[in-house]
């Protein structure tokens, strides 16, 4: 989902629900587009900014993937993530 400013079209906040198989794969595949995500609102980040990021947030803890919640701002952006094992991962950022 994501919602723009109307006055000029940026990006405003973007959120995403993934839920994987399981499989190794679908893990990498999740966390790509998160970090696409991070990307796209922050061009300027840097790549180990963005792993930053993602290490602040508690995704790149791996045996939490089932109970995750963790946020952080950066740049005044403010990413966030919270997971269950019924609902899957729901990662969301967004600009003030």
């Amino acid at each position: 989902m994501v919602q723009l400013n109307k006055e000029d079209d940026s990006v405003r906040s973007i959120m995403m629900l993934a839920q994987g198989d399981g499989s190794l794969q679908s893990g990498v595949d999740i966390i790509i587009t998160i970090t696409g995500i991070i990307a796209g609102l922050d061009p300027s980040l840097a790549p180990n900014g963005r792993g930053e990021i993602m290490q602040k947030i508690g995704l790149l803890e791996g045996e939490k993937i089932n109970n995750m919640e963790g946020e952080t701002i950066k740049n005044g952006i403010k990413y966030s993530i919270t997971s269950s094992q019924e609902i899957g991962i729901l990662f969301a950022a967004s600009k003030p």
